[in-house]
C-alpha cells in the first residue's frame, strides 16, 4: 500500500511541501510531500483501504492550493518510486506552474509477452477498436514498427493488446522492411493500417513497397486481424497522412 519517491537533486524556488490528496480512479489516498535543503524532494503516498497492485500509470492535480508564492514559470521533480516491500518501481514526475496547483504523473513498466524482434522499435501509436464479430467487444491495442533486429532490416513488426493489466503480443507483421512508420485511420467504418516500409537489405533497397493493412475477421487466426490488402509503390517511405476531401 505505501510508495515511496526520491528524487533527483533540482534548482527548485517552490519547497514542494505540505499534506495532498491524491485521486486515483475515484479513490482517494494521502498523500505527502517535502523537499530539504539539497534539494531533495521525498514523496509517500498510502491508501487506506489497501492499494493490491502498483498502478501502471496515473495522473493527479492537488485539491489544495501551495502555501508558498511561485514567481512564474514552472519547477519540476524526477525521480523512481519503489513500492515497499517489493521489487516494483516506477518513474514519477511533479510539476507546479505557478498556478498553486501542484501536477504530477507517475509510470511503471508493465510485464509483455516477449517479443525479440523488437529492438529498433521506430514508431508506435495506440489505438481502440469496437468489434461486433464474432460480439461486440472494446479492444486496446499498441501497434509498434521495427525497422530493424540486430541484423536484417527484414523484421517483424507487432501489435499488442492490452488485457488483465498487461500488453500481450496479439499480432505480429511479418518481413516489414525498414518499417520506419505505421498510420492508423477509419474509413468506411473500418480500421486501416499504413506501413511505411523504409528500406529493403534483401533486394529493393529503398525501393520497398509500403504495404495497406485493413483489420477484419481472419479464419487462420480465428480473430480478427491486420490484413494486408494492397502495396503501394514507395521510395524510401518514412511517413503517411490520411485525410478526405468532400467526403472521398
Amino acid at each position: 500500500g505505501d510508495l515511496e519517491l526520491t528524487s533527483e537533486p533540482f534548482d527548485a524556488i517552490d519547497t514542494f511541501t505540505g499534506w495532498w490528496r491524491l485521486s486515483y480512479q475515484g479513490r482517494q489516498l494521502n498523500f505527502s510531500l517535502a523537499r530539504s535543503a539539497e534539494d531533495v524532494v521525498t514523496a509517500r503516498w498510502h491508501d487506506p483501504a489497501g492499494l493490491p497492485n502498483t498502478p501502471a500509470d496515473m495522473t493527479f492535480a492537488s485539491r489544495y492550493p501551495s502555501d508558498v508564492d511561485t514567481p512564474v514559470g514552472c519547477i519540476s521533480a524526477a525521480g523512481v518510486v519503489v513500492a515497499s516491500g517489493t521489487d516494483r518501481v516506477a518513474s514519477f514526475f511533479l510539476k507546479n506552474c505557478g498556478d498553486a496547483a501542484l501536477q504530477g504523473e507517475a509510470a511503471a513498466r508493465m510485464g509483455a509477452s516477449p517479443h525479440t524482434d523488437g529492438v529498433w522499435g521506430t514508431d508506435v501509436e495506440a489505438i481502440v477498436v469496437e468489434e461486433h464479430y464474432p460480439a461486440d467487444a472494446t479492444r486496446h491495442f499498441v501497434l509498434v514498427s521495427n525497422r530493424f533486429n540486430g541484423s536484417t532490416y527484414t523484421t517483424a513488426s507487432s501489435m499488442y493488446v492490452w488485457e488483465a493489466g498487461q500488453l500481450h503480443l496479439y499480432q505480429t507483421f511479418p518481413e516489414t522492411r525498414g518499417a520506419h512508420s505505421l498510420t492508423h485511420y477509419k474509413m468506411g467504418g473500418m480500421h486501416w493500417l499504413f506501413m511505411a516500409n523504409h528500406f529493403d537489405d534483401k533486394g529493393n533497397g529503398f525501393g520497398v513497397p509500403s504495404v495497406i493493412y485493413a483489420y477484419t475477421w481472419s479464419d487462420s487466426a480465428n480473430k480478427n486481424v491486420f490484413m494486408p490488402v494492397q502495396s503501394v509503390s514507395t521510395t524510401g517511405a518514412v511517413a503517411a497522412s490520411y485525410w478526405e476531401h468532400d467526403g472521398a
